[in-house]
């Protein structure tokens, strides 16, 4: 028996748990083995808080690559939080 994906991730995606317990999640070798076209931030409940393109990274790859690590180590969940309390 196979164990299910989170809530959120799709078929054909990997992932893993951040420190602030999102998940990043992007497409596996089988479903695109010339690369990842796209790295994407999910919540508990499979909410997407931030999907990154590729072809954002190769226009501004610092900004982008910072962004990600910020999202993966700290963590965008209170960002989400002040933007949900706006609206």
């Amino acid at each position: 028996m196979s164990k299910l994906p989170p809530p959120g991730v799709m078929d054909g995606e990997m992932y893993f748990p951040t420190t602030n317990r999102e998940l990043c999640c992007y497409p596996d070798f089988e479903t695109e083995p010339g690369g990842a076209s796209y790295v994407r931030i999910i919540d508990h409940r499979g909410v997407e808080l931030q999907h990154f393109r590729a072809s954002e990274f190769q226009r501004l790859p610092c900004d982008n690559l910072g962004a990600l690590l910020n999202a993966i180590f700290i963590g965008c969940g209170p960002i989400q939080r002040h933007i949900d309390n706006k609206s």
